[in-house]
C-alpha cells in the first residue's frame, strides 16, 4: 500500500511539485522523495530543516531561511528526480522543499510545495 507524506502546500513562482511516497518510513520500507516539472537536466537544490518556519520570498514561500541542509542534485530528461529514503530511526519529522530554474519566477526561481515526512521507528 503506497503512503504518501503530508504537503503543507505553500510553494512559489512556478509549477514544479514535490512528494514522499511509498512505504510509511517504518523500519523496512522505503518512500521516494520526487520532484517533477522542473527543466530537462537542471541544477536544482533540496532544502531540508527540522522545523517548519515558512517565510515570505520572491512571491511564494519558503521552507526555513536556514534550512539544516541545501543539497544539489540534477533532473533527468524529463525534469524529474527521485531519491529513495530508507524508513526507520524515529519517530522523527523533516520538512522539504526543492529551489529549481524557473525563468518566469523572480530571479529566474521557483519553489515547490513543502512536504512534511515523518519517520517511524
Amino acid at each position: 500500500c503506497s503512503v504518501c507524506q503530508a504537503s503543507l502546500g505553500f510553494g512559489g513562482p512556478g509549477a514544479a511539485t514535490l512528494s514522499v511516497c511509498g512505504g510509511d518510513l517504518s523500519t523496512g520500507t522505503t518512500a521516494d522523495l520526487a520532484f517533477s516539472g522542473g527543466l530537462p537536466n537542471s541544477l536544482i537544490y533540496l532544502g531540508v530543516s527540522m522545523s517548519l518556519n515558512p517565510v515570505a520570498f520572491a512571491g511564494g514561500t519558503i521552507l526555513d531561511p536556514n534550512p539544516l541542509a541545501i543539497l544539489p542534485f540534477f533532473t533527468d530528461a524529463n525534469g524529474s528526480f527521485v531519491l529513495p529514503l530508507p524508513g526507520g530511526g524515529g519517530p522523527v519529522s523533516v520538512y522539504a522543499q526543492v529551489l529549481y530554474q524557473e525563468a518566469s519566477g523572480p530571479f529566474g526561481v521557483g519553489f515547490t510545495n513543502i512536504v512534511r515526512a515523518d519517520w517511524l521507528p
